[in-house]
């Protein structure tokens, strides 16, 4: 078992559970508080620790659909538990669903959504781009390759939800 101080409330709690040597960032939840925080292990022993801080939305939700809605704070929600490769497929599956919610055949791919966007005039030149840049980095956390995501950034990742957030309130102002 895993001793780990609280970062909220301060009080000391066992997971209750043993986990295995890793470097990874995991989540763990206050027994006392409930309060979330990322722990990093090493041989047993916490070696590092910090808050979980939520992504926070500023879509204005009642205009947003709630299925898009849903994908979005999905989205957000993998960006936080750092999901990173999860968190720009569900980015992409936000807006792959706007498409579809404003008129694109859903039966066609995201490239042609977007493009249909962009010739009936539902989104400009600079929304057209970032679509397309939600699109080809969603398409590489979904589909194995040699694409460098295992080197993928905090940083791009939270670039790519917050793109997905702007075309959104583009698209649902």
């Amino acid at each position: 078992m895993v001793s780990i101080h609280c970062l909220n409330c301060g009080r000391v709690f066992d997971t209750g559970a043993y986990y295995n040597t890793t470097n990874e960032l995991m989540p763990v939840r206050c027994v006392n508080c409930g309060s979330l925080m990322l722990i990093q292990l090493k041989d047993g022993y916490v070696t590092s620790q910090k808050p979980y801080i939520p992504f926070e939305i500023k879509l204005q939700k009642a205009k947003v659909p709630p299925d898009i809605l849903s994908d979005f704070e999905e989205a957000t929600t993998c960006l936080g538990m750092r999901c990173l490769r999860a968190s720009v497929v569900m980015a992409r599956r936000a807006l792959q669903n706007a498409c579809t919610q404003i008129g694109a055949n859903p039966k066609d791919e995201l490239i042609k959504q977007i493009k249909w966007l962009f010739d009936n005039n539902k989104i400009n030149d600079r929304v057209y781009n970032q679509a397309t840049t939600v699109r080809q980095f969603g398409n590489y956390g979904a589909h194995p390759q040699d694409d460098g995501l295992d080197k993928f950034l905090d940083d791009e990742a939270e670039d790519i939800v917050r793109i997905c957030e702007r075309i959104l309130r583009d698209l649902f102002h």
